[in-house]
């Protein structure tokens, strides 16, 4: 299976600086997962890049691949855990991650384990939800 992650968040994740993905919906899937970086990043996303301490923190990926990966698959993690963000979950969030952006009420925290990034980046179209990685690739 497979997911596309928008950058810098899919690099994050490869880094396993980020090891929670906020989704609105759940899934009991549990597994291997690819890291799909989109084709394109927001202009928040790119601002966000702009900072000193982003720039240091990708700067791994950067020199790995000469430049943030955009429309390629580039790291695979282990999905291991879906929990609902609630207040009442609030302690098992924060023992996970640093906070890069607050979770919602409606969202899902999707707990990702063990990235490692591909080789080479594999150049590919993504999907919206989860997704089957084709048997070419």
């Amino acid at each position: 299976k497979a997911i596309t992650i928008q950058q810098p968040l899919a690099a994050m994740i490869g880094l396993g600086v980020k090891k929670i993905e906020y989704r609105t919906w759940e899934t009991s899937y549990r597994g291997k997962l690819a890291i799909h970086a989109s084709a394109k990043m927001t202009k928040e996303h790119a601002e966000f890049c702009k900072k000193k301490s982003i720039i240091t923190m990708l700067q791994p990926v950067v020199n790995r691949y000469g430049d943030l990966p955009l429309g390629k698959i580039i790291a695979v993690v282990d999905l291991v855990d879906i929990f609902p963000f609630t207040w009442h979950n609030l302690p098992k969030y924060l023992a996970i991650e640093k906070r890069f952006k607050f979770p919602c009420e409606n969202e899902y925290c999707w707990v990702l384990e063990k990235p490692r990034f591909l080789d080479e980046p594999i150049p590919w179209k993504g999907q919206l939800g989860l997704w089957e990685i084709p048997r070419e690739i």
